[in-house]
């Protein structure tokens, strides 16, 4: 396909041979759920593109990991087993770390977003207020420069997006903030504060979906960096667990084996130290990096860490038990390793159930979307009265309802909450006929409705953060429920 052969292109020509079966079958995969993705978005069958979406993004980041595993390696002759489980530990190393760098890149990339998404919603207030001044020529000026600044430092954020996510929708989001702030700043130069404004409202809306998917993505990038952290640490208990084998079964020979074997087996045994601290000093920076976007995973890792301190002690008692050629205590030694790592494993794979299947940044974003469709179809009410069921009204009213509809099923499928799933699709299945005040009413109603599920779920949410915080820590976070406040205060108020 057509994404295989670009990605074959960007393969050093050094690595033509290392093109390995499982990464062309996941590259496969990704294509063709791409394609899927694309046909069924023609067919305006959004909720089932989305998933074929989120298919082709996890295989294609489960190649890119294949990717970095099967890096060739230096060809020089006589490298032995060791070598080759060195070149394989630095892999996986580089596997980890690359998962983190994409992560700190999402999150500069989610800060800009967060800053151009607050940028626009000012501006957009701005208009508003600036309403009954269209003849201000100065003022028409000003806000178009800062709609043309906006526009640009928009665009620019394209390029910081990392190219594994270039097939995603979040490009295609971003470019449409851009597009919608540069017709708001077409129409500022025409003195049309009305379209502006308009066009400054999509805008916002496109941001706020760029944000939105740069959350599910640091979600998904997250759980990667967890599975790659436990697959390592029971990549490393197998090999120690091969290591107390080989030491039981050597204890039984004589003297002069004893001694040949003790000598190899100190230095695996101290590649597995070394992989081993570097693994734990590798999960404690995830944790770190966790702390801001998934405090219950970063407590979780930390806690991991901190309570199989002890793993690497044992490893060092191994290493001078087999100094000594006491292999029957070497042995039992590099069991106990062995299971602590495993231990250390299955304890770093609960780490996971700290990242939501949504974040609360999302939620506050829907709630904003449904406050925008439902200001949309109070305008279209009032013009469909004043103009007597005007069909062209009721078909806007139409895609508004469809498209917040869609918003809200995903998140209803996202939180497994049935009332949500079927309201949504309710909204993207309603059709504004010549009952359309009964349509708009019984839309507004069911904007309400999940209006009040999505702060109830926000606020459950809050509390078990904060009571699982009074445990883990003593400062909760509170800038959740300062945005839920200031969402109702500023509804309230309009």
């Amino acid at each position: 396909s057509g994404l295989t052969g670009q990605v074959k292109q960007a393969v050093p020509e050094s690595a033509t041979g290392m093109v390995h079966p499982p990464f062309l079958s996941k590259l496969e995969k990704t294509s063709e759920n791409l394609d899927d993705a694309i046909k069924l978005g023609r067919a305006t069958l959004f909720d089932k593109s989305a998933v074929s979406q989120q298919k082709a993004l996890s295989f294609l980041t489960s190649a890119a990991q294949e990717i970095i595993k099967n890096m060739p390696k230096s060809q020089g002759s006589g490298k032995g087993e060791g070598q080759n489980q060195k070149e394989d530990n630095k892999n996986d190393k580089k596997n980890i770390m690359s998962i983190s760098e994409l992560m700190n890149m999402l999150k500069n990339l989610k800060n800009d977003i967060d800053s151009l998404t607050t940028r626009q919603k000012s501006l957009n207030e701005e208009f508003k207020e600036n309403m009954n001044f269209e003849n201000a020529e100065s003022e028409i000026t000003r806000l178009e420069k800062k709609q043309d600044q906006l526009a640009k430092d928009t665009i620019s954020a394209l390029d910081k997006i990392p190219n594994i996510f270039n097939k995603t929708r979040l490009p295609l989001e971003i470019k449409n903030a851009g597009d919608f702030m540069n017709k708001s700043k077409n129409s500022l130069s025409k003195s049309n504060l009305s379209e502006s404004m308009t066009y400054g409202k999509e805008a916002h809306l496109s941001i706020l979906s760029a944000g939105d998917i740069v959350n599910q993505l640091m979600r998904q990038v997250a759980s990667e960096q967890i599975n790659a952290i436990a697959n390592k640490a029971e990549s490393l208990a197998n090999q120690q667990s091969d290591e107390a084998g080989k030491s039981a079964s050597m204890a039984q020979k004589g003297d002069p084996e004893k001694k040949a074997f003790s000598e190899s087996a100190r230095k695996t045994q101290e590649q597995i130290s070394v992989e081993t601290d570097g693994l734990m000093k590798m999960a404690q920076q995830v944790s770190e990096n966790f702390r801001d976007s998934f405090p219950f995973s970063a407590n979780e890792i930390s806690d991991a860490v901190q309570q199989n301190a002890d793993i690497k002690p044992t490893m060092k008692k191994a290493g001078n038990a087999l100094l000594y050629n006491k292999l029957d205590k070497a042995a039992d030694l590099q069991n106990k390793a062995s299971q602590k790592l495993a231990n250390f494993a299955e304890q770093i794979k609960t780490a996971k159930k700290g990242i939501p299947k949504i974040s609360q940044e999302e939620l506050l974003s829907l709630l904003e979307k449904i406050n925008n469709a439902r200001s949309e179809l109070d305008a279209s009410q009032d013009q469909s009265k004043k103009e007597k069921g005007n069909p062209s009204e009721k078909a806007k009213a139409s895609k508004v309802a469809s498209a917040i509809g869609q918003s809200i099923k995903i998140v209803g499928e996202d939180i497994e909450n049935t009332e949500l799933t079927d309201m949504g699709r309710a909204l993207t299945n309603m059709v504004f006929d010549d009952k359309a005040e009964r349509d708009f009413t019984a839309a507004k109603a069911i904007l309400g409705k999940t209006e009040a599920i999505i702060a109830d779920y926000l606020l459950k949410f809050e509390i078990g953060r904060r009571t699982d915080f009074r445990r883990k820590t003593s400062s909760p976070p509170e800038k959740y429920k300062n945005h839920v406040k200031e969402y109702f205060k500023a509804l309230s108020s309009e």
